[in-house]
C-alpha cells in the first residue's frame, strides 16, 4: 500500500472541481435549508444573514493579518474599517486598532481652521465617521 502512494507513476492532483465542489455546494444548500426551517438564521440590518457576515469577518482579519505582515499601510487601513463595521454590525466588542486612530488623525488635520470640529474628542469623530458610511469608506479609500 505505501508503495502505491509513493510510486513516481502516480499522479498528483490539486483541488478537484468536480463531484467535491458540487458536494460542498449541496452540503451548505442543505445547511442553510436547515437554519431556515429552524428559526436559526437571522437578518442583520445589512441585509445579510448573520453566518455570512461572520464569514466575511474571518476572511477580513486574514486579509488584515497578510497586509500587516507585508506593510501595506493603506490596505491595513482599508480592513481595520471592515473589521469594526463588521464588528459593530455583529454587535460583538469592538477591536481597537491603531490605523482608525490615523484616519480619524487625517480628518481632523483636514479641518484645522474649523474650531468646533478641532474641540470634539476623537472616539466622537470616529463614531460620526461610521456613522456617516458614504464620507467615511471615502476617507479610508483615499478619494477627495
Amino acid at each position: 500500500m505505501w508503495k502505491r502512494r509513493t510510486s513516481p507513476r502516480m499522479k498528483i492532483t490539486g483541488i478537484r472541481f468536480g463531484t467535491s465542489y458540487l458536494y460542498k455546494r449541496l452540503y451548505n444548500q442543505k445547511k442553510l435549508e436547515y437554519k431556515a426551517r429552524t428559526g436559526r438564521l437571522k437578518m442583520l440590518d445589512s441585509g445579510f444573514f448573520e453566518d455570512q457576515t461572520y464569514g466575511a469577518l474571518q476572511k477580513a482579519w486574514l486579509a488584515y493579518i497578510i497586509s500587516c505582515k507585508k506593510d501595506d499601510w493603506e490596505r491595513r487601513k482599508y480592513y481595520a474599517t471592515v473589521i469594526q463595521k463588521l464588528e459593530g454590525e455583529l454587535g460583538l466588542k469592538k477591536y481597537d486598532f491603531p490605523e482608525i486612530k490615523d484616519i480619524a488623525a487625517e480628518f481632523l488635520s483636514e479641518y484645522r481652521a474649523d474650531p468646533e470640529i478641532q474641540s470634539v474628542p476623537t472616539e466622537e469623530i470616529e463614531e460620526l465617521m461610521r456613522k456617516s458610511d458614504r464620507e467615511f469608506w471615502r476617507s479610508v479609500r483615499g478619494e477627495g
